[in-house]
């Protein structure tokens, strides 16, 4: 039966005992160091270690809802089958044999155990990888266990009773914890690959066959089942190879492109500066432009990025040749000159797309030139016949 702190306090330290306070703290500090008697503050269990333990012994303000009871002794046979548990449950050999130790163990290495669980879980927060369900699995089977850790008895009696789910859920827990420890990486470069070539690089890439089947492959391997297949996730470093290759010899392609048209873009800037003087500036300043733009093209690594370098260096190369017409095309008026400028009729502008006007062909003879070029010229001379401007973007 139960007896409060405060009533072991008020009889002891009356006639005919007259002990003193603290004496009387003292003798029941000993008696659970025995482990003879068992504490309870406001129902719940106070462990031997509990810094608190002191106060409420002694302190008028704890002592009413501190509760003394002789200890309810576990049994030997519950004793050994937690400590087997235990021991096959966290790798070890030696755990207290007493039940304060045993209880203090047990509390200790299961907190230490839901913290390293819950830190395996986070790494699901932005995406699922394989083994997400045996976390959950095992966090509660440790929760359950913590939610005892306030009764002695109650504690010893769920870990018999989880005892067969708790090692099923360390063996499952195997892979899973080799796979966050040494594979997650692997894995989420496999799938991030994999992105970019389907959502991303599609156009470029997704139609080498190569490239196409190690794309399948990752898809395969990552894909989280019941029987997820661990072993293998090794095979994603080959398909990660593959893939990096190809992407290599398209990015080295389409630098080649973009170097040939800056040199190409270079050229026309050249053919119309002609040895101007007034032009020379404007010249020294386009070699500069495209030599930087040589050099971020050379630094890039991203296709799409790359792709969209295209008109980028069009666009500066036509700028270069506005300007270059601007100047050419100045004209000096006398400040006296006052002569009336007979005002035109606005023509209509008619905006052309030049991969429209210029469209693809194979030309492979002189006649083939003079073929498309004549095309060309017939098209653009109907729309200045029709009394139209012509802006070619």
């Amino acid at each position: 039966m139960p007896v409060s702190m405060a009533t072991l306090q008020s009889r002891y330290q009356s006639i005919p005992f007259g002990w003193k306070e603290i004496d009387i703290a003292a003798i029941v500090a000993r008696l659970i160091q025995a482990q003879r008697v068992t504490v309870k503050h406001s129902g719940q269990t106070i462990q031997p270690n509990d810094y608190h333990l002191v106060d409420y012994l002694r302190k008028k303000s704890e002592i009413g809802q501190t509760n003394v009871s002789i200890r309810e002794t576990i049994p030997a046979r519950k004793m050994k089958q937690v400590k087997d548990i235990l021991k096959e449950y966290f790798d070890v050999m030696d755990i207290p044999a007493d039940e304060d130790g045993l209880v203090a163990y047990i509390v200790e290495h299961f907190k230490d155990e839901k913290i390293h669980l819950e830190e395996l879980k986070k790494q699901n927060d932005s995406a699922v990888h394989p083994g997400a369900s045996e976390i959950e699995e095992a966090l509660s089977y440790v929760n359950k266990v913590l939610l005892a850790k306030d009764d002695n008895i109650a504690l010893v009696n769920i870990i018999c009773e989880l005892g067969d789910d708790l090692l099923d859920s360390k063996e499952s827990m195997e892979d899973v914890e080799n796979f966050y420890a040494t594979q997650i990486k692997l894995y989420d470069n496999a799938s991030e690959t994999r992105l970019n070539v389907i959502s991303y690089e599609r156009d470029y890439l997704y139609d080498i066959p190569v490239v196409r089947e190690a794309v399948d492959q990752i898809t395969d391997i990552i894909k989280i089942t019941d029987n997820f297949r661990y072993n293998r996730i090794p095979q994603l470093n080959d398909c990660i190879s593959i893939i990096e290759e190809e992407k290599s010899h398209v990015v080295d392609s389409k630098k080649k492109e973009l170097n040939n048209l800056i040199d190409s873009c270079m050229s026309e800037v050249k053919y119309k500066a002609d040895s101007s003087v007034k032009l020379k500036d404007i010249l020294a300043s386009a070699k500069d432009q495209f030599n930087r733009k040589k050099d971020e093209v050379n630094r890039m690594s991203g296709l799409v990025a790359l792709d969209a370098k295209k008109n980028t260096i069009t666009d500066l190369k036509d700028k270069i040749i506005s300007d270059m017409d601007k100047v050419l095309n100045q004209e000096k008026v006398s400040k006296n000159d006052k002569s009336v400028t007979p005002k035109k009729r606005k023509k209509q502008v008619r905006q052309l797309q030049r991969a429209v006007v210029f469209s693809q062909a194979n030309l492979s003879s002189a006649a083939d030139v003079e073929r498309y070029l004549a095309n060309i010229k017939n098209r653009l001379l109907s729309y200045i016949n029709d009394d139209e401007d012509i802006e070619i973007k």
